[in-house]
């Protein structure tokens, strides 16, 4: 048969629809001829719905093998890419193949010798046998030297990458604990600020008119002096108030608090009255003169200087002393001043809750007097927080007074006794003697 074109029966339904259809060249086997005839084809076909052969050609095993391959080449799909593996995931996925591996070779060559040990052979077939053992032998050998070869490498990139991990850790926890300290840095500065704000809120600043004030003073200095333009320049304003300071700080270093002690010592105060004294077995009632004052009371009127132990113990938590000041006053504040927290051993024997009094008497030393002519002054707890040397203004306006009393309640933890430093009575003093005894 020679090839020619192959005329297609079309479906009587859709005649319009009818196209050609080319089939490749391929040999039909026949039973009547001897020779293989080529079938010209070409796949110009949309869908084989569309498409209708004739009986005798849809039968043909050629033309279902072109139909077949070209409905195989329209199923194919594009496998979308496979992802990629980490490397682990591979080493272990080898290592199992090997030891899988392993397993079966090392069973088959159990089960050979087996066999062997079970049969009668001849030598020549066991020295036969006993070599294949040796091959498999070898062969196992191989094999785990390669799975360790392989599990070396896998320790190495393990070890490697756990050696990596703990150096990020180590400097990822150096790199927290410096930016801790770094923050607490910064919280420091940050606590100082505000202190420093608070201080520069709550200070003490001039106002306008105490302003206006200063710069009337300067003016009136400027006169004094023969000066007498009224303009005041700033550098005039900052030499007088250079001057003003140094007055007050040289006033300060004299006394400590900038304000006149009516009460010490030097200037003609005495202790005229106490409670017990504590003599801690030193034999101290000796010191007692006849009016029962201690000789060492009156360091309560010195300055200590700062100077632990520089002070007059009463015994017990609870006590008095009387004072007689210098000349008669009217008072203003009452300063009482223990050791200081930098320098003391022990501050429990501070007194705590005290309350002054204070009255006019004559010349005579006698600690006694009416409770109804005493005045009461100030009454105030001692902080050992604050300053060592604190002040406490009085209460209410009172008139001339020479005699002062102190009494205390507690302390601040000491059972034995209670230890005074110093006490300063600060006030104003009258100009006239008349005024003292009109008042007398």
């Amino acid at each position: 048969m020679s090839s020619s074109s192959v005329s297609l029966t079309a479906n009587p339904t859709v005649v319009a629809r009818r196209k050609p259809v080319l089939l490749p060249d391929v040999k039909i086997p026949s039973s009547t001829a001897a020779t293989d005839v080529p079938l010209a084809t070409a796949a110009a076909t949309t869908s084989s719905k569309d498409v209708g052969l004739s009986p005798s050609r849809n039968n043909d095993p050629a033309v279902q093998e072109a139909l077949g391959d070209t409905a195989d080449a329209r199923r194919v799909r594009k496998l979308p890419p496979k992802k990629e593996r980490p490397w682990w995931v591979n080493a272990m996925g080898g290592f199992a193949k090997n030891f899988v591996l392993l397993t079966v070779v090392v069973g088959l060559a159990q089960l050979v010798l087996k066999l062997a040990v079970k049969s009668a052979v001849t030598p020549p077939e066991l020295m036969d046998f006993e070599g294949r053992i040796a091959e498999v032998e070898g062969l196992v050998k191989k094999t785990v030297n390669s799975l360790q070869v392989q599990m070396d490498v896998v320790d190495e990139r393990v070890g490697s990458k756990v050696l990596g991990l703990r150096k990020e850790v180590k400097e990822a926890r150096e790199s927290g604990e410096k930016l801790g300290s770094e923050v607490r840095v910064l919280a420091e500065k940050s606590r100082f600020l505000e202190r420093g704000l608070k201080e520069l809120r709550d200070g003490d600043w001039l106002s306008r008119e105490e302003l206006q004030g200063f710069v009337d003073e300067v003016r009136a200095a400027k006169k004094r002096n023969g000066d007498a333009r009224s303009d005041v320049s700033f550098d005039e304003l900052r030499a007088y108030a250079r001057e003003m300071l140094i007055k007050q700080i040289a006033r300060h270093v004299a006394d400590g608090i900038g304000m006149v002690d009516y009460a010490v010592a030097s200037g003609g105060g005495s202790v005229v009255g106490h409670s017990e004294a504590y003599s801690a077995g030193n034999g101290w009632l000796a010191l007692i003169n006849r009016q029962g004052v201690h000789a060492d009371a009156i360091k309560m009127l010195k300055p200590s200087f700062g100077e632990p132990g520089q002070c007059f113990p009463l015994k017990g938590r609870s006590g008095f002393v009387v004072v007689k000041l210098r000349t008669s006053i009217v008072p203003e504040a009452v300063t009482l001043e223990h050791v200081a927290k930098s320098v003391a051993f022990d501050r429990t024997s501070a007194p705590k809750h005290c309350h002054v009094s204070g009255w006019l008497q004559g010349q005579s030393d006698v600690a006694t007097v009416d409770a109804a002519k005493m005045l009461p002054l100030t009454e105030f707890t001692y902080d050992l927080d604050k300053s060592n040397a604190q002040t406490f203004g009085v209460e209410s306006s009172v008139g001339l007074i020479n005699r002062v009393r102190l009494d205390f309640y507690s302390n601040h933890g000491s059972t034995t006794h209670t230890c005074i430093y110093r006490l300063r009575v600060h006030g104003q003093e009258m100009a006239s003697e008349s005024l003292l005894a009109m008042s007398s």
